[in-house]
């Protein structure tokens, strides 16, 4: 029986894995039971200035998906394993997905090949196209093409299914929301930033919702030039909701003096005192241990930093806190 199965690669080494695995199963002929070894793409349509731009790109990076009939021979019933074994013999392949690399895989279930390959049918292709613009709920924006050319307004709302925005707009003197395609609006603020010269970024460590002028805030921005009162108002504002914890924040600051700043996650160590409840690592993390983490506790810290660490998939931004742990001195358990 064939189903679609999952495979584990050398990230960057995708297609050539595709490849060796067509010529390999050719040359062991078992092209019935290695099929179509593919790598899922995404188109994706940028829109920038009224303009359409497709690129493709890996939907999942490090995998190559692949279709296998593991069906038991009638004089082999372990014959599923000389065509894993043949799978794995391909240079930069790791694993099934799911199973050690010595177990049988599993198939990926009828529902997960749909969704999120967009497989239906007899219809085959790893293709996905996605539709992305720099406009959110909110922006304001200058209409350049249609019936209300040269309008600035407002987004109100943003389906990127359709490609089409509400942006409401002064007509007569009254606030009429007029729905536009992506193609037929700009954002303006975006232009308005790029035309800016930046003059020096900062990197901080704040407790959420408690900026104050005082060090590190004040000595930082003062020398700057930036209205240090202004921005501890908006820092406290955006992490209202992250009260006492720490924030790393990285501010740009322009010539004319205005600012703009990104909020990250609170740092690794952070996270695994605050999951511990401990007041600070290890002087010597070989010797003396400080606490016991589970990996559960790992993986939910590892879920909260994915966003900033520098990491594939969940399992490897797993094994970079359980690395952050060790050099604290925190022991891993089950």
């Amino acid at each position: 029986m064939k189903n679609f199965y999952v495979l584990k690669v050398t990230t960057g080494f995708e297609y050539e894995v595709a490849e060796n695995l067509k010529k390999i199963a050719k040359l062991y002929n078992v092209e019935d039971y290695i099929i179509n070894p593919m790598v899922a793409e995404e188109t994706v349509v940028k829109i920038q200035r009224g303009k359409r731009k497709e690129t493709k790109r890996k939907c999942y990076p490090g995998y190559v998906i692949l279709e296998m009939d593991l069906s038991d021979e009638p004089d082999d019933p372990n014959y599923w394993k000389k065509i894993v074994k043949i799978v794995l013999s391909a240079p930069n392949t790791v694993s099934f997905v799911g199973v050690k690399r010595i177990d049988k895989p599993v198939p990926m279930k009828k529902s997960e090949v749909e969704n999120l390959l967009g497989i239906s049918g007899e219809k085959k292709e790893l293709k996905k196209k996605f539709t992305t613009i720099d406009i959110e709920e909110n922006d304001n924006v200058l209409i350049i093409d249609g019936a209300f050319k040269n309008f600035e307004g407002l987004v109100k709302a943003v389906d990127v299914d359709k490609e089409k925005v509400v942006v409401e707009i002064d007509i007569f003197g009254r606030k009429t929301p007029v729905e536009l395609l992506f193609s037929q609006i700009e954002k303006k603020i975006k232009e308005w930033k790029m035309a800016k010269e930046i003059k020096q970024i900062v990197k901080l460590q704040l407790v959420g919702g408690s900026a104050t002028p005082a060090p590190p805030v004040g000595p930082a921005l003062g020398q700057a030039g930036v209205n240090i009162q202004q921005f501890c108002q908006a820092f406290n504002a955006k992490t209202a909701n992250r009260k006492g914890e720490v924030i790393p924040c990285i501010i740009t600051v322009y010539k004319d003096k205005t600012f703009d700043f990104v909020l990250k996650t609170s740092p690794a160590t952070y996270l695994i005192k605050q999951t511990l409840k401990i007041e600070s690592g290890s002087g010597e993390p070989n010797k003396k241990k400080v606490g016991k983490i589970t990996k559960a506790q790992l993986k939910e810290i590892a879920e909260k930093k994915m966003a900033d660490l520098n990491a594939n998939d969940i399992e490897a931004a797993i094994r970079i806190i359980a690395g952050s742990c060790r050099s604290m001195g925190v022991e891993v358990v089950d």
